[in-house]
């Protein structure tokens, strides 16, 4: 009998092993960290007042739970001193923890829903947002829902919040993207935050929160990240040449947006399809020859082959002027190339060069990712930028005393720290470096 009723509980374990188990729920509680940030943020008023509707509030914002006068036309009756009411502000944080909790509930619910297994810091951050925004983001497909269902990074999560609330209380969404992404708990806005407007010109941009009426996108975005521009307009009839900085005489090109684009304006630079290189969009800026997907120069746009008195000519004058060159037109050709025309009055080179990803060997790859520390020279004359860490790589440049660069990358060569640039590697040693926050350098490298 003993062994009968072995069988059978070990019948029954197998089976119960073979049925498949749900997730577990969701159960977070915001913590005394975020309590203390949100409180920061919310000022504490003792008595009562109108919010909405029928609805007065008090406290840290919450509901006043007691007896409110109206008039005929439903609005309060500020002459009845039975509105006014008071709170201590130790029952205003027992109605606070108790509002919280309800909030905890709902971001515990949809977390479970969307198989999410949120970190302490990210729930306390969706019930700070939540608090302030209302719970409407975690329904149907909005911007916000998708960004965290997607993962998205900072830049995303920061712009779709701020989308939502309508552009109101950025500061607040910054606390509250920092607190979500990085895990600080501080009322004080980071102030690696920056922004960028991108006016399309005539064009039109998908964006849900595009400004139809003053024809600009505005995007916030990480200064110590580097990165594609996130909007690219079209326009029936025409490529869409890039993004441009107009200051003055300059209309310069701006391939990746990064600290420099911070509180400007960007506009689209637009060419007729169809046109012909002889009709290009005419431009006024520097280049560095890291955009250059080649060094040959041609004396017109996809010319079976380069001049060689010409590529001789911009060789020379490159490396007289630490590989910078000024330019006059922009254009993209059929194939979807895009070139730029040299200006012959200042580099004395007539022709055409193509611009993309560095193809021969005097080339550096483009640099892009976090800036972890910013480098200065301090010796007098010029710092060589090279191809890589170390004496023995080839020089592709130079910096000037008093130049900045952003760092992205350091390492240790022969005793000397080498920085990595967006130009190339300098040697740290020759320059003042300037850590980002919690950066920190060890024998290798950082």
């Amino acid at each position: 009998m003993k062994k009968r009723i072995v069988c059978v509980l070990l019948t029954l374990i197998m089976l119960l092993s073979l049925v498949p188990m749900g997730a577990s729920a969701a159960s977070r509680e915001i913590s005394e960290a975020a309590i203390t940030v949100l409180k920061q943020m919310t000022t504490c008023k003792t008595k009562c007042y109108y919010h909405s509707g029928s609805e007065f509030r008090t406290g840290y914002g919450t509901v006043c739970e007691e007896k409110h006068h109206f008039d005929k036309n439903g609005k309060p009756d500020n002459t009845d001193k039975q509105n006014v009411h008071t709170i201590t502000e130790k029952n205003a944080d027992i109605a606070l923890r108790k509002a919280l909790a309800a909030y905890d509930e709902k971001v515990n619910t949809f977390a479970s829903a969307n198989g999410l297994s949120l970190k302490q810091n990210q729930h306390d951050a969706l019930v700070v947002f939540s608090y302030n925004a209302g719970t409407g983001w975690m329904e149907g497909n909005g911007v916000v829902k998708t960004t965290i269902i997607n993962k998205g990074n900072a830049n995303e999560l920061l712009n779709a919040m701020n989308q939502w609330t309508n552009n109101a209380d950025l500061s607040r969404r910054e606390v509250e993207v920092n607190m979500y992404v990085n895990g600080i708990y501080s009322n004080t806005a980071p102030s690696h935050y920056g922004y960028v407007v991108y006016d399309p010109k005539g064009g039109s941009m998908p964006q849900q929160d595009y400004d139809s009426f003053y024809a600009q996108y505005t995007y916030h975005f990480d200064l110590n990240q580097e990165m594609s521009h996130p909007v690219v307009p079209t326009r029936a009839g025409y490529k869409f040449l890039g993004w441009y900085r107009n200051s003055g005489d300059i209309v310069a090109w701006v391939p990746v947006l990064n600290s420099d684009c911070d509180n400007d304006t960007l506009t689209a630079k637009w060419q007729q399809n169809g046109a012909a290189y002889t009709d290009a969009e005419s431009v006024n800026y520097v280049m560095h020859r890291n955009h250059l997907s080649s060094s040959q120069v041609y004396r017109q746009v996809n010319a079976e082959k380069a001049s060689d008195s010409q590529t001789k000519a911009f060789s020379e004058y490159r490396a007289s002027h630490n590989n910078l060159f000024y330019v006059d037109k922009d254009y993209i050709d059929a194939k979807g190339t895009r070139w730029t025309h040299l200006n012959k009055e200042v580099t004395g080179v007539d022709g055409w060069v193509k611009v993309g990803a560095a193809s021969d060997n005097d080339s550096f790859t483009d640099s892009t990712g976090t800036v972890i520390a910013t480098a200065t020279v301090t010796v007098n004359g010029y710092l060589n930028l090279r191809q890589d860490a170390g004496t023995d790589n080839k020089i592709i440049g130079a910096l000037a005393k008093n130049d900045t660069v952003n760092i992205y990358e350091i390492k240790t060569v022969n005793g000397h720290q080498w920085g990595r640039s967006q130009s190339g590697w300098l040697c740290l040693t020759y320059t003042r470096l300037i850590l980002k926050d919690d950066v920190t350098i060890s024998d290798e490298g950082a």
